[in-house]
C-alpha cells in the first residue's frame, strides 16, 4: 500500500524568492536539453549530464543551485521523452 502525505508550506517572502530564482534557473537548462532531444534522438541522460558540467562553467547562474537539482531536471526529461 502506497501512502501519501500532504504538507502545507507557509514560507518567507526571502524563501519564496529563493524558489522562485531555482525553478528559473531549472527551467533553462531543461529547455536547452529538450531542444537538443528533439534534434539529436540519440543523446541519453549521461551525454547530457556530461554537457551540465560544460555549461556550468559557461552560466554562473547553474551553481546558485545544488548539482543534483539540475541532474534531476535531466532525468525526467529523459524519463518523459
Amino acid at each position: 500500500m502506497i501512502r501519501c502525505y500532504k504538507f502545507r508550506l507557509y514560507p518567507t517572502e526571502q524563501q519564496v524568492k529563493i524558489m522562485n530564482e531555482t525553478m528559473e534557473t531549472c527551467r533553462h537548462p531543461y529547455n536547452e536539453s529538450l531542444g537538443e532531444k528533439s534534434t539529436d534522438w540519440d543523446i541519453g541522460f549521461y551525454a547530457q549530464k556530461q554537457l551540465l558540467t560544460v555549461r556550468k562553467q559557461d552560466n554562473r547562474y547553474y551553481n546558485q543551485v545544488y548539482s543534483q537539482v539540475l541532474q534531476d531536471v535531466l532525468l525526467r526529461l529523459d524519463k518523459a521523452y
